[in-house]
């Protein structure tokens, strides 16, 4: 009988709720479709007090931190709404320093990794968070090798993630990296998961990012969805917009913080991503519907930003599903 890998979820008053079932459904998962006498998994939750308030009348009896004496296999540290609720609490970071020597792995989502941080853990390491806190923990950690773009980082035995549902992601890359992607991919599909996302993909949708910071841009953004393999170029934007072209490559950067060939880009690899999940058409249709001059092009930007092929795409979306 293998011997159950013990598993430490952290919790503390006012964390995100989500950062912390999301996790504890992966595990909690991997048991049941197990079977009793084959979990692979044991899950504690613990914090300081014993007891803690995640919502007003919402509270959760945990096991009391400081008094485990066992070694846990992996820490996870769920994150919150605020960046200090954690670092702002010396007995917890000392209790995490403890507890994160025993470990074999540490894990933390969105905000939490401030408080791996602030333990020491992250010194000179590849790290993430959620994306709005990247700018925050640039300054108050500056030794930490920040990466902006992926879901999820793994350094050696160190894992970090954006915030929400990646903490679902970071769980499911440990589950494959113990059991293996056949067992991952069975919990993505019983948590009716679309996709099991990889670690390299973008935090943010990319058409959820447009959308919300396109403003004078946003009727622009609509047509170059409809009209993906027209002529996209600097100076085809331009017109359309009755600006010059260096008066748009200005305007267009100040809003968006990118070059209109990059927002390109983005609307186009979010729409192939929608038909390779909806859609029956060929990757090579795909490549000509989305305007890329090439199906070896078009495989090559999308496993650039999403870490696979977009065969591999579809065939993991059709395995979660």
């Amino acid at each position: 009988m293998k011997i159950k890998k013990l598993i430490h979820l952290l919790a503390y008053d006012k964390m995100s709720m989500l950062d912390f079932s999301g996790p504890l459904d992966v595990f909690l998962t991997a048991n049941n479709l197990s079977g009793k006498e084959a979990e692979p998994y044991d899950v504690e939750v613990l914090s300081v007090s014993g007891k803690v308030n995640v919502t007003p009348g919402f509270m959760l009896e945990t096991r009391l931190l400081g008094r485990t004496t066992t070694g846990p296999h992996t820490i996870i540290i769920p994150g919150g709404p605020d960046t200090n609720i954690l670092t702002s609490q010396p007995e917890l970071i000392e209790l995490i320093k403890l507890q994160g020597n025993k470990a074999c792995r540490m894990a933390a989502i969105c905000s939490g990794a401030f408080a791996l941080a602030a333990a020491g853990f992250l010194e000179g390491r590849r790290a993430t968070t959620h994306w709005s806190f990247l700018d925050e923990m640039q300054v108050r950690f500056p030794n930490v090798k920040l990466q902006r773009g992926p879901i999820f980082v793994r350094d050696e035995t160190v894992w970090t993630s954006a915030g929400l549902t990646a903490g679902i992601d970071l769980a499911l890359a440990l589950v494959e990296q113990d059991l293996g992607e056949t067992v991952a991919l069975k919990i993505a599909r019983n948590l009716v998961l679309s996709v099991k996302r990889p670690a390299n993909q973008y935090q943010t949708s990319e058409m959820l990012s447009l959308q919300s910071r396109s403003g004078k841009f946003s009727d622009l953004h609509a047509w170059i969805i409809e009209n993906l393999s027209e002529d996209l170029s600097v100076n085809a934007l331009s017109s359309r917009m009755n600006m010059s072209t260096r008066t748009f490559i200005r305007h267009y950067a100040a809003e968006l913080h990118l070059t209109p060939a990059k927002g390109v880009e983005l609307l186009r690899l979010s729409s192939a991503r929608h038909y390779l999940e909806h859609s029956s058409f060929s990757v090579s249709r795909i490549s000509r519907i989305c305007g890329y001059s090439s199906e070896a092009i078009f495989i090559r930007r999308f496993s650039i930003a999403f870490g696979m092929s977009p065969g591999r795409w579809r065939s993991g979306t059709k395995k979660s599903n």
